[in-house]
């Protein structure tokens, strides 16, 4: 379920992320656009990837990653504390 957390914010429940997920690994596949193992191997760098930046963001290290967002632009910030 889509959650707005405020002005242009939403949070999304861990179900329509999975679906999400399983509906581009369908489409992909059958679609021959990419194999199977691409998808999966993608889906694997992906959990890992975020499992890092978590662990980045939290628990007090000095390294931050934030996402960022303005009117025009998205992406995300790095910083170093020193």
């Amino acid at each position: 379920m889509v959650t707005q957390l405020g002005s242009g914010v939403f949070s999304l429940g861990l179900s329509d992320i999975y679906e999400t997920a399983v509906v581009t690994y369908g489409s992909r596949t059958t679609e021959d656009t990419h194999w199977a193992s691409d998808v999966f191997v993608g889906a694997l760098v992906g959990y890992y990837s975020a499992k890092l930046v978590e662990k980045l963001s939290h628990g007090g290290s000095r390294v931050r990653v934030e996402p960022f967002v303005d009117e025009r632009r998205y992406g995300v910030k790095l910083g170093l504390d020193f």
